[in-house]
């Protein structure tokens, strides 16, 4: 059944991964990188179908559009950062940065470390 113009039970969903406010979703189709998706949970749309149309999509964005939208993805799977981890990394820095200072451990240059890292990983 129609109702709208959509099946009942369809949904649209506005990817809007800038981080601006939401964009009236009529406007939004066919407009990159802002679009519409449209997710049937009535007619039975395979999900897979679903997602080839967003890859295709997202391939079709610029270098930076596609660096901007990776970079939100990730944050957002990442979710907040943990203060515990944050304070425990501080602490190691400043420790390591103390040890330095009062001459307790020798710094190596980045030059060695990296020749170092790439005769490792030539093996």
């Amino acid at each position: 059944m129609l109702k709208g113009g959509r099946a009942l039970g369809e949904h649209r969903t506005l990817i809007n991964y800038r981080g601006r406010a939401p964009v009236n979703t009529a406007l939004a189709v066919n407009k990159i990188p802002r679009y519409t998706v449209k997710i049937s949970t009535v007619s039975g749309v395979a999900m897979s179908i679903v997602v080839a149309e967003i890859e295709a999509k997202i391939r079709s964005l610029s270098r930076e559009d596609k660096t901007e939208l990776i970079r939100d993805l990730i944050a957002e799977l990442d979710g907040p950062a943990d203060a515990d981890v944050e304070r425990a990394w501080l602490e190691e820095a400043q420790k390591r940065h103390r040890e330095v200072i009062e001459g307790k451990v020798q710094p190596i240059p980045g030059e060695r470390v990296f020749a170092n890292l790439r005769s490792r990983l030539k093996r």
